[in-house]
């Protein structure tokens, strides 16, 4: 897993390349602005930033990371921590939040909550991916067949007739490789129902 290290301060910086070295491929930013300069070629990973930072603070660097849907998930890192400022950055989707100095059992157990979050990110949006194979057509279909409604009721919702719902059922199955149960399955875990 990539762990990018926002922080200005070089020994922090060099602490945690240390703590991280053999168990995570990490790569160094000293300004959010660096790192948005570079966030949408890196693979997908966990961003631990420092909240107070030159320039583009945390908070700015992690909404402009939302705004970009960066494959990045955020562990937010303070030297002066506060509560409504730690429940803000939870509310805005930061996995957490952790006070310096940094224990290491708390570091790991925030990557290892982390990695869980990007995995499931990753597999939305690769679902979602599969999904858009779809036309807009099927994704209506689909989104009727996970009502339940047979054939006929989805015709008279999208007037149109028996066969042509039938027909893109059958190319649902067809551009997705399974059947239809898990063509709903995916839809549903992709947001499309």
């Amino acid at each position: 897993m990539y762990v990018y290290l926002v922080d200005d301060d070089p020994l922090v910086l060099a602490s945690l390349q240390a703590t991280l070295a053999g168990r995570y491929e990490t790569r160094v930013f000293e300004t959010g602005e660096a790192f948005l300069a570079v966030v949408d070629a890196l693979p997908p990973g966990v961003a631990l930033i420092d909240m107070k930072l030159p320039g583009m603070d945390g908070a700015a660097l992690h909404a402009e990371l939302s705004n970009r849907q960066a494959p990045v998930v955020v562990v937010f890192l303070t030297g002066q921590g506060n509560v409504p400022l730690a429940v803000d950055a939870m509310r805005r989707g930061a996995v957490d939040f952790l006070c310096k100095p940094l224990r290491r059992a708390d570091l790991v157990s925030a990557l290892g909550r982390a990695a869980d979050r990007l995995n499931v990110l990753l597999e939305k949006r690769r679902r979602a991916g599969v999904i858009s194979r779809l036309s807009d057509r099927e994704r209506e279909v689909l989104r009727n067949l996970a009502t339940g409604a047979p054939s006929k009721v989805i015709a008279h919702r999208l007037g149109i007739s028996p066969r042509t719902v039938e027909m893109h059922r059958a190319h649902i199955c067809e551009k997705l490789g399974v059947p239809i149960a898990a063509a709903i399955a995916l839809g549903c875990a992709a947001g499309l129902v």
